[in-house]
């Protein structure tokens, strides 16, 4: 059978209950039929996200309850069938959860979780959830996820935003428009400003689809890299299949001082609130030797924001943290982290509608 399946918000009322993925539902709770009709009476504040496969069955389902009064989204039922294990399809399902949430300024997602029910409990913690004192009036576990970046939620949001977008990434990698620049370009951007004869690796923050990773190995460089979502990390490395790639958060991981000779760190340090990317900006620094430079480059903003926003430039709207600084702004946050700028790049990237701004920094 092949996993492709279709992804749809449908009204509650659309909803055919009496297919397959509800018998365990049913099974579980002996008082599904009462809440069928509950749900159905409540359906005007209810939505349901489902993924259908090649032949119109359900591969997963998700009921949520929208409180706007409360400022809280609930999830009722979130059911993946036991044949779509291991595809990513509980991600893209809580996904578009989180997009919903936020397109409608929702602050907190909230479920409930049998203390049986150990894989539920990993997936959703696995997803920035966090269990809350007490239990519901059936026993059962409360999690609750906040969107203003409570528990580092931020961190576990774009671990699902890219596990969605890594398929996008793979088509534009493969298609690149006229105004891009080109992998090798970038960089070499860096490298031709390292020291001659540096032995040591490079490091690239979230490595994407790996063409910048590819072009520094393919120029002889030892390259290592360090990627939050475990879809793009395989992308990067079918890539780069020599590169050493760490599937982890950054904020998780850390390196010997001058262990490397330079960082390339591309439209990453936007992926953090901007106090996050001050601190790692300045562990980076550590990690380069004498005369290691790192690169930082991020889109021009006319003003200055924050927070969880929906990713307008693919075909799928995700959710994700995002940050947003003028030049002035990156250019104070660099110093902060105790680097200088080397070398200013810019770019135009034309078909995107995009402003590109890079800096080549050393440590001070």
């Amino acid at each position: 059978m092949a996993h492709t399946y279709n992804l749809l918000s449908l009204p509650v009322s659309q909803i055919n209950f009496s297919d397959p993925l509800f018998d365990s539902v049913k099974a579980d709770y002996e008082d599904f039929d009462q809440w069928l009709l509950h749900a159905h009476r409540t359906s005007d504040s209810r939505i349901a996200f489902v993924a259908l496969n090649s032949t119109s069955e359900y591969a997963g389902i998700a009921i949520c309850k929208v409180s706007p009064a409360q400022n809280r989204l609930k999830i009722s039922t979130f059911k993946v069938a036991a044949i779509w294990t291991g595809y990513g399809l509980g991600n893209s399902l809580l996904g578009q959860i989180i997009a919903h949430a936020v397109t409608n300024m929702i602050r907190v997602i909230v479920t409930r979780i049998p203390a049986t029910g150990d894989d539920a409990i990993r997936f959703f913690e696995r997803a920035g959830f966090r269990r809350q004192p007490g239990l519901s009036h059936r026993g059962e576990y409360i999690y609750a996820l906040d969107l203003n970046g409570g528990s580092r939620s931020f961190s576990a949001i774009n671990r699902i935003a890219y596990d969605q977008l890594a398929d996008e990434y793979l088509i534009r990698s493969c298609y690149p428009t006229a105004s891009q620049e080109s992998p090798q370009h970038l960089s070499r951007s860096l490298t031709k400003l390292l020291p001659k004869g540096t032995k040591r690796p490079i490091l690239e923050l979230g490595p994407g689809a790996g063409d910048v990773l590819a072009a520094l190995a393919n120029d002889g460089w030892n390259t290592v890299a360090v990627e939050l979502s475990s879809r793009m990390a395989a992308i990067a490395r079918s890539k780069s299949p020599t590169s050493t790639i760490i599937i982890a958060d950054i904020l998780e991981v850390d390196f010997p001082h001058d262990t490397f000779a330079g960082v390339y760190a591309s439209a990453f340090f936007h992926l953090f609130p901007k106090v996050t990317a001050i601190q790692l900006i300045s562990r980076a620094a550590t990690w380069i030797d004498d005369g290691g430079l790192i690169f930082i480059n991020t889109t021009v903003a006319d003003k200055s924001d924050e927070g969880l926003d929906l990713k307008m430039d693919y075909l799928r709207k995700i959710a994700r943290y995002r940050a947003y600084w003028s030049e002035v702004e990156l250019l104070e946050m660099i110093e902060l982290g105790g680097l200088k700028v080397i070398e200013r790049l810019t770019t135009a990237e034309v078909d995107r509608s995009k402003d590109w701004v890079a800096f080549i920094c050393a440590a001070i």
